[in-house]
């Protein structure tokens, strides 16, 4: 329905439901496009997430922004780089990412100058840990 689940759906009954009968996918997704620009898909691949996309594109307000549907984990991609690409797709549409929560560990990332020329044969070589 694209509404908060209730109880409901810890009851054996509803999942053994929602596997026999038709899923109205596109509504449910419309429905939550009232609420949110972007959105997650969570599980192994990326089933539904072009569905989910062009459901949005049909249904979503352009004045509102673009929405955007991105994948959590891809198949054939380690899980941490997955993610991290989903975050960063994110943040790139203007979602607010707590990376303090994905990388809580040293060194704390900051903003560094790059050079506005392509051309400008500088290098920015990000500095590794030996061992």
């Amino acid at each position: 329905t694209g509404r908060e689940a209730g109880a409901e759906i810890t009851a054996p009954e509803y999942w053994a439901k929602h596997v026999r009968e038709a899923v109205l996918f596109q509504p449910a997704v419309a429905e939550v496009a009232a609420r949110a620009r972007a959105f997650v898909e969570l599980g192994p691949a990326p089933v539904l997430s072009t569905a989910a996309q062009r459901t949005l594109d049909d249904v979503a307000d352009p004045r509102e922004g673009e929405p955007v549907v991105t994948a959590s984990l891809h198949s054939g991609r380690p899980d941490d780089v997955a993610f991290a690409q989903a975050m960063a797709r994110l943040h790139a549409v203007g979602v607010d990412v707590d990376w303090s929560v994905l990388f809580p560990a040293d060194p704390v990332p900051c903003m560094v100058e790059l050079p506005t020329y392509a051309f400008q044969r500088e290098r920015f070589w990000l500095a590794g840990r030996v061992g």
